[in-house]
């Protein structure tokens, strides 16, 4: 844009200038010697100088105030930049504030559905509530809490728990991951 401005300004000097001088000519022309004549052309040299000049004063002087704005519209906008940024933050962090509930709340549901396939298997001797001594041996399981479960069901995986029923209860909770076990036991604590 800049270059173009540059551009037809230095051709509307020109024309401006070929113009007066051509009437200039005309209207002075009257015959004079060869050594005034050479005379007169450094004069127009020098004119043409004067507005080249000029032109490339004008070009400099845009160029400098050009790149003042830029510096200035750089300084003025980079506290809002700032800004911005910050707050970009924030809604990431309140975003990520609000959906950490929600994505427990999703992981419980799906460890929960989990949790409910796998007390199936355990249904059949513990009752559909826990409400049964398993094959009339081991405890009522109904009331106990989380980490009684969990602590119980680890170890009869690991072979460290169990009375008569460690057998049986062993080869249950083999295939269970420890992640399985404890939305199990979670599961289990939550029979009212």
């Amino acid at each position: 844009m800049i270059h173009k401005n540059i551009l037809l300004s230095i051709a509307t000097i020109s024309i401006l200038y070929t113009g007066c001088t051509e009437n200039e000519t005309k209207e002075t022309q009257t015959p004079q010697p060869k050594e005034v004549v050479a005379q007169q052309e450094p004069t127009e040299t020098s004119t043409v100088d004067k507005v080249a000049n000029s032109v490339i004063t004008h070009v400099e002087s845009t160029a400098k105030k050009t790149e003042e704005l830029a510096k200035d519209l750089q300084k003025s906008t980079a506290p809002v930049v700032k800004n911005i940024a910050n707050k970009v933050k924030e809604v990431q962090k309140n975003v990520t504030e609000a959906s950490d509930p929600i994505i427990k709340k999703v992981q419980q549901v799906v460890q929960n559905t989990d949790a409910n396939k796998l007390y199936k298997k355990c249904a059949s001797c513990h009752g559909l509530n826990g409400e049964k001594k398993a094959l009339n041996k081991s405890a009522i399981i109904k009331n106990w809490n989380a980490q009684q479960i969990e602590e119980a069901l680890l170890g009869y995986k690991n072979g460290s728990y169990g009375g008569a029923m460690k057998g049986v209860m062993k080869a249950q909770v083999t295939k269970l991951t420890d992640n399985e076990i404890n939305a199990l036991s979670n599961h289990i604590a939550d029979f009212k």
